[in-house]
């Protein structure tokens, strides 16, 4: 064992003996950890996008089951030490919380505390590397690139329809628009901003809402990445994933640099399945096509006559 490493092993087992002696709650835990020297656990962090129900947590369990990773699904309670990335708890307005971010926002000395945060978690969690999935991350490319400059980003896309479905069924139970739905109002405060005026104007119920935030969602991904080196990014279809689950696990480990993990793959074998069957286009209203525009057929899924 290297001197690095003996010196990394000691520090856990002072912090690990301070917790056991005088505290007990994991978060004290963790703000001992964060007081360690972490930077070599934020290393090419890896950052999952795609608009909620896109596919993006089975992604993250995959990918989760690898030794290496560290997966951390959706940390709303990191992320709110920027106060403006609330846009789900009832602290929401008075904090500002508002859905896009970009860079030159958040101050070097909140940036330093959310890389201490994250880096603890990761060496917590007994990995080496850092692996996030937040949806409304697809809107803050910019400054997670800001606060993390070497990270990588999977850009999880799926069927709009499905999507929109699958949100509506959640929203129908009031688990999707936020404390008294001020998801959706930040949605929509996007919206004006970002030129989908119109759309918005055939947002009706919860079918056309979560259709709107999937083509917000990827649009907004799909601009941002144009920043973003090509080797930081990829794209991962939620149909390919569902369909060959093994092949994507090479594709995978070779993008971000993992070594090959049979863990992931028996997860893959076992637990990846269509559980509902996918909608035809048929089930697409007039108000739909007006707010998918031509993101269906750009995006390979087909046209809408």
């Amino acid at each position: 064992m290297g001197s690095k490493s003996l010196a990394m092993d000691w520090q856990e087992r002072l912090a690990d003996s301070a917790i056991k002696r005088f505290f007990c709650k994991k978060d004290i835990k963790r703000f001992v950890y964060s007081l360690l020297p972490n930077e070599q656990f934020l290393s090419r962090p890896i950052f999952i996008l795609g608009c909620g129900r896109s596919g993006t947590t089975i992604l993250g369990e995959l990918l989760g089951h690898h030794y290496q990773l560290a997966y951390l699904n959706e940390p709303r309670e990191i992320w709110q030490v920027i106060p403006q990335t609330d846009v789900w708890s009832a602290m929401a307005p008075s904090r500002g919380g508002t859905l896009a971010l970009s860079e030159g926002v958040v101050p070097s000395i909140t940036k330093k505390k959310v890389r201490r945060l994250f880096a603890a978690e990761v060496r917590m969690r007994k990995g080496q590397r850092l692996l996030e999935k937040l949806p409304e991350n697809s809107f803050r490319v910019r400054m997670i690139a800001e606060i993390f400059p070497d990270a990588l980003f999977i850009n999880t896309i799926r069927n709009g329809l499905d999507v929109a479905y699958s949100i509506e069924r959640l929203a129908k139970a009031d688990k999707w628009w936020g404390n008294k739905n001020y998801k959706w109002l930040m949605l929509k405060q996007y919206a004006y901003e970002a030129g989908y005026s119109e759309e918005i104007r055939h947002c009706n119920d919860h079918l056309t809402m979560g259709l709107l935030e999937w083509r917000m969602s990827v649009d907004a991904v799909r601009v941002a990445l144009q920043n973003v080196s090509p080797e930081h990014h990829m794209v991962v279809r939620y149909e390919d994933l569902i369909v060959d689950p093994l092949s994507l696990c090479g594709a995978l480990e070779k993008f971000i640099g993992l070594e090959r993990s049979e863990e992931m793959r028996s997860f893959a074998l076992n637990n990846i399945k269509r559980k509902t069957k996918p909608y035809g286009m048929e089930n697409i209203t007039n108000s739909m096509k007006k707010i998918a525009g031509n993101l269906f057929e750009s995006l390979g899924y087909g046209a809408l006559d």
